[in-house]
């Protein structure tokens, strides 16, 4: 399992955000691994229990071995002679290939953390417990999500936040209502899709300043149903579309969180 995680820490995504959703889990293995003499290896039973007590609160197991680790990789980042350190926690687990059904072993969370060191012991529980903080969070907040009402396609997650899903109709009534369009586009297959609409579009707070401001509008690319000025090899994408002219746009590519989905649609 070490050797697996210290191979895998090579292949971290840049993105601090998970392209993966939550689900319910039953059982984690707790695992600390420091790879920098700037750390004593006594630390490793302090975070190990910290690993325990979130999962404890997240009501997750840590009892016995499990196939699904969560880790905590403490390594040094060299920069002169400050003392910088990377905490990394990472989340791995056994999937299914969706093509071929072969099981895998794969990263399904991960995030990090860099700060220069002032107290080491402060510095350290303090990053390590701010990362699962975040984690747990998630982790409740996918959960919570997942016993909402079931939004399997974009155009029931349409009907249900009262977004057009014609590009025509949407443009008439822009031209009507004299608002721009806010176009997002989506597939089939793309966890980032799933997780702007479960985690974003369908917060209160941002249906609501959509709604406010924008014709919202949701489209599958997979149809082929949009121009091709609206071509795009990302997913998910957001567009605001100017109701004056509709051949002035500005795209907006990839995931967002709430707050700063709500920044990128405020209208100046």
């Amino acid at each position: 399992m070490k050797i697996i995680l210290v191979l895998l820490s090579y292949f971290i995504f840049a993105s601090a955000q998970s392209p993966f959703i939550l689900t319910k889990f039953q059982s984690v293995y707790p695992l600390v691994e420091i790879y920098t003499d700037k750390v004593p290896s006594q630390y490793k039973e302090e975070i190990t229990d910290i690993i325990k007590e979130y999962a404890k609160e997240m009501k997750v197991s840590t009892k016995g071995y499990s196939k699904r680790p969560l880790a905590i990789i403490i390594s040094r980042v060299a920069i002169g002679n400050t003392l910088v350190l990377k905490v990394q926690l990472l989340l791995g687990e056994e999937v299914k290939r969706l093509d071929d059904g072969e099981e895998v072993f794969a990263l399904t969370y991960q995030k990090e953390d860099i700060f220069e060191v002032e107290s080491l012991e402060e510095d350290l529980i303090d990053s390590v417990e701010y990362l699962l903080e975040d984690f747990k969070d998630q982790y409740i907040e996918d959960n919570e999500l997942d016993s909402q009402k079931s939004v399997t396609t974009y155009k029931e997650f349409a009907t249900e936040y009262k977004y057009e899903t014609d590009y025509a109709k949407a443009l008439q009534r822009a031209k009507r209502e004299k608002k721009d369009i806010l176009l997002v586009q989506v597939t089939n297959y793309c966890p980032w899709c799933r997780k702007l609409e479960k985690k974003v579009l369908s917060s209160r707070k941002v249906n609501k300043e959509v709604q406010k401001n924008y014709i919202p509008l949701i489209v599958n690319r997979e149809e082929g149903t949009l121009d091709k000025r609206f071509d795009t090899p990302i997913v998910p994408v957001t567009y605001i579309i100017s109701y004056k002219d509709d051949t002035k746009f500005e795209a907006k590519p990839g995931y967002k969180s709430k707050s700063d989905f709500l920044y990128m649609i405020k209208k100046k």
